[in-house]
């Protein structure tokens, strides 16, 4: 495994025994994606079991989280999108409310692929992230409950932005991760945004180890 990859590894595990440190109530957000994923490989690999919530996500999403929670024993909530913004937000406050710490593992892909992701404008993705997290800050979580988003470090981004960029593309960091702290997590499939990022992702994976080779050269 790359030295780099090994390296922001330690420190993602690193902040994620910081924050469970003394903290009885866990809670990590599930998607269908890689990037959720990640963190609880993280999480399961230092023997935590977290609770999982899947909130307005596609019919896929919903599908694979469920199952990934049922074979792991994780205790999963399911926040449907209701008609009125404000209903939901109030059903998803309502179960953050339970928990003393948060782990979020979204914006991992913008922060890990940000340079080179072919569907979307490196504007787009910066502007993702400052809105997102803008978002979080507002609306979610009115009890200030500790929220984590481990891929926002300092360290950790600064670890990612000297790595060749040829390495962060369409999951490549997320899937090495996950393969090294719990590779059973690997086996369910992902979610993905489109055909043209299926397709792009499929011929990318072909090239690198080619793209591998040439560079230890």
């Amino acid at each position: 495994m790359r030295k780099d990859l090994l390296l922001l590894n330690k420190k993602l595990i690193c902040i994620v025994k910081k924050e469970c440190r003394e903290k009885k109530r866990i809670l990590l957000t599930l998607s269908g994606g890689m990037d959720t994923r990640l963190v609880l490989s993280i999480l399961l690999k230092i023997g935590i079991k977290p609770d999982v919530v899947t909130w307005d996500g596609s019919h896929n999403d919903i599908k694979i989280a469920n199952r990934i929670a049922k074979n792991f024993g994780l205790n999963l909530t399911i926040v449907p999108k209701k008609t009125s913004d404000v209903d939901w937000l109030k059903s998803v406050n309502n179960v953050l409310a339970k928990y003393d710490v948060i782990f979020y593992g979204e914006l991992m892909s913008e922060v890990f692929n940000k340079f080179v992701r072919f569907t979307e404008s490196e504007k787009k993705l910066n502007n993702l992230i400052t809105d997102y997290f803008k978002w979080v800050e507002e609306n979610v979580d009115k009890n200030k409950i500790n929220k984590v988003f481990p891929c926002l470090d300092k360290k950790v981004m600064d670890i990612v932005y000297n790595m060749p960029i040829c390495f962060r593309v369409y999951g490549y960091i997320n899937r090495n991760l996950i393969k090294h702290n719990y590779p059973a997590l690997m086996k369910y499939p992902h979610t993905t945004v489109n055909i043209r990022y299926r397709l792009i992702e499929y011929i990318y994976w072909l090239l690198v180890p080619f793209i591998e080779t040439l560079i230890r050269k």
